[in-house]
């Protein structure tokens, strides 16, 4: 599955779990990329135009505490 695929989850949040595939774009971006947070954020914004900052927090926030 590709990052965009990933991120077309997240934006349909119907059609699988949108926390952890936000949660795998995050990780990805960071360990295999080694971007940051707002260049992880300019790429989901690439594909999901309409996803806001506190929305993809508040994703990534839900996954910290839902754990592995």
């Amino acid at each position: 599955m590709t990052v965009k695929e990933i991120l077309e989850i997240v934006g349909r949040k119907r059609d699988g779990d949108p926390v952890r595939a936000a949660a795998a774009v995050a990780d990805f971006c960071r360990f295999r990329l080694g971007l940051n947070y707002r260049q992880t954020f300019e790429i989901v914004q690439r594909v999901l135009p309409d996803m806001s900052m506190p929305e993809w927090d508040a994703l990534l926030y839900e996954a910290d505490w839902e754990g592995p």
